[in-house]
Formats: structure tokens, C-alpha cells, sequence
């Protein structure tokens, strides 16, 4: 079998009878790269040569990521006895995992505007950022750093969606659907456009070469997931489940979103999160809400 002929079947049913494959692998063709700068510094930090001063000479060149960096190292996350005012401290400071997040997070930001809509894209991703590193800490720690890094991503297909012209346009018409039907983001996309963004998202992240087990929760987190038995599926459980309770603490939820509580509570058996006294899902809901209005001025659109 192809490679094409495999990606065809493992996308079949995310598209409309209406739109044919090639129509969609040519809308995310002409998705631009990322910039020069952001892929020269991923491609630092996969360098396992690389240095802290060819990291900040390439931090350098963009103003706006020194500013978030001096911002993020500045921060409540990073107990520092003075302030730190230059990118080689802030590097230092933050480490080369969170440098990778918030050059993401920076890009990401970029493409944005300030609508309603952009918005609660970004806290949505955000947030579900958040709660995923929170509870790798304790699920798979040394995934913690890149589940914040998948979460910001699990809804690149988004973004890429809100650049364009002609998708952006049906929005109004996705979240009056979500309001007045209550069902989720993917249904009124694919009934409002004929596709959703799990699968652009996937086919872009390919095309920028992230990582296969990125770009396979990025196509899969809104499916239903009944089992774990690889990494790749753990990541994706915690993903999954950081992105309901997102949705259960409305952070970044549409009006009349669907809220899945049974959902978080098999998920967090599955996971096996407990809580010895409290109900668990309502715990995380707490306690996500307490960490999104602690964190979030550091993300801000």
C-alpha cells in the first residue's frame, strides 16, 4: 500500500461526500511554512549540540519572542532572587524544553487576531496546555514539557483555519450551530465546511515535520478512546482529557459546548488519576480554574 493510499484511509469519513481528498491536501499545501527564525531555533533545540548562546543569538533576532521569553522567566513558575533581564539569563532560567513551548506558543499567537472567536481558540489551547503538564507531573513526568507542547498544538488545525479567508468565514455560522444544536467543534465544522480541523491540523503538522506521535493525537484527540496501550495512546488520553476539562471549567468553551463529564471520569480511570476523598473530575475542574486565572497572563493573545 502507498504511503498516500494509507493516509487516505486513515483520513476517510473527516471529510464531506462534498469535498475530495485532494481538495484538502491542497488547502493545507498552501499553509506557509514557519518562519525562517521559529525553524531554525526547533531545529536548534533538536541539535543535541547545541549551546545556550547560539540559542539566544537565535532568540535575538525576534523581538517578540524576547519579550515573551524575559516575561515567562520572569514569571511565578521560576523562583528567581532578582530579576532577570537578559535573554541568555531567561534561557538559563526557563531551560531548553519550555524554550521549545513558547517559541510555539509565539508563533502560534501570531496568526491570531483579536475577534471572539481567536480568543477562545487560543484559551482553549492554553489551557489545555496547562492542565496536560499538570497531569503528566504525576501520570508520565518525563512527558510533562512535551504534552504542554502537544496540547498547544492539539488544535493547529484551528489556526490554520481562522488565517484563511474562506474558513474563517463559516465561524459565525460553526458557533451559532454549537449554540443552538450544543454539539461539538468538529460536527458543525465538517456539516459548515465539509472538514474539520483535527484533520487539517495533522496534515499541517506533518507537512512542518512535528513529531508522529504529535501529529497522531492531533488527528485523533476528538475520537473516542476506550483503551491504553502504548505511549502514544497515553499521550493521547491526557491530551483528550485535558482538553474536557478545559471545556468543563469553560476556558475557551463556546456557548451551549457540549460538556463530557463522564468522559473525564473514564478518563481519568483509565489514566488511574484518583482523588481519596473527593470526586476527581470535579477536583481537576477546580483546580484547573484556579490554574488558568494563575497562569494565563503570561499567554496573553
Amino acid at each position: 500500500m502507498t504511503t498516500e493510499n494509507a493516509s487516505l484511509l486513515e483520513y476517510e469519513s473527516r471529510f464531506a461526500a462534498s469535498v475530495s481528498y485532494e481538495k484538502i491536501v491542497a488547502y493545507a499545501d498552501k499553509v506557509p511554512s514557519l518562519p525562517h527564525a521559529v525553524i531554525q531555533l526547533l531545529e536548534l533545540l533538536d541539535d543535541a549540540d547545541a549551546d545556550a548562546r547560539r540559542l539566544v543569538d537565535a532568540v535575538s533576532a525576534d523581538p517578540m519572542l524576547v519579550a515573551a521569553l524575559l516575561k515567562l522567566a520572569n514569571s511565578t513558575l521560576f523562583a528567581q532572587a532578582g530579576k532577570v533581564t537578559s535573554a541568555m539569563q531567561a534561557v538559563t532560567t526557563i531551560g531548553f524544553s519550555k524554550l521549545r513551548s513558547l517559541v510555539l506558543a509565539t508563533s502560534l499567537r501570531g496568526v491570531l487576531r483579536r475577534d471572539a472567536v481567536d480568543k477562545l481558540v487560543w484559551e482553549h489551547s492554553i489551557a489545555t496546555a496547562m492542565i496536560a503538564r499538570k497531569l503528566a507531573s504525576t501520570v508520565a513526568p518525563q512527558s510533562a514539557e512535551e504534552l504542554f507542547t502537544i496540547g498547544l498544538l492539539h488544535r493547529l488545525g484551528q489556526f490554520v483555519m481562522l488565517a484563511n479567508q474562506e474558513t474563517r468565514a463559516a465561524y459565525p455560522a460553526i458557533l451559532r450551530q454549537i449554540r443552538e444544536t450544543g454539539t461539538d467543534y468538529v460536527t458543525a465544522e465538517k456539516e459548515q465546511i465539509g472538514f474539520a480541523h483535527p484533520l487539517i491540523g495533522a496534515l499541517v503538522a506533518r507537512r512542518w515535520s512535528f513529531p508522529p506521535q504529535a501529529c497522531h493525537v492531533i488527528l485523533h484527540y476528538a475520537n473516542p478512546l476506550g483503551r491504553i496501550e502504548t505511549a502514544t495512546d497515553q499521550k493521547l488520553a491526557l491530551i483528550k482529557l485535558s482538553g474536557l476539562i478545559a471545556n468543563a471549567a469553560r476556558l475557551g468553551k463556546p456557548e451551549g459546548y457540549i460538556i463530557e463529564l463522564e468522559t473525564i471520569k473514564a478518563l481519568t480511570h483509565l489514566l488511574g488519576i484518583t482523588h481519596p476523598k473527593l470526586d476527581v473530575a470535579t477536583t481537576l475542574i477546580v483546580d484547573a480554574k484556579a490554574q488558568f486565572r494563575e497562569e494565563a497572563h503570561m499567554w496573553p493573545i
